[in-house]
């Protein structure tokens, strides 16, 4: 089994933890692919613009 998305839309701390969440259920993670991109034919072209992050008090938190 293998869990596939683009490596682009979760922070490396997550893709680290899927990964170890996988391994223990004996399947793999595939974060080179840009899956929506291969079937979406008009999407428009991905911003170059440099990422910011946002404070917890805008963006939230995950519970612990």
């Amino acid at each position: 089994m293998c869990l596939g998305f683009d490596g682009r839309t979760v922070s490396a701390e997550e893709a680290d933890e899927l990964a170890e969440l996988l391994a223990k259920k004996g399947a793999t993670l595939q974060t080179d692919s840009d899956l929506v991109g291969e079937i979406w034919e008009d999407r428009p072209a991905l911003s170059c613009e440099p990422v910011m992050e946002l404070d917890v008090k805008w963006a939230g938190r995950i519970p612990c």
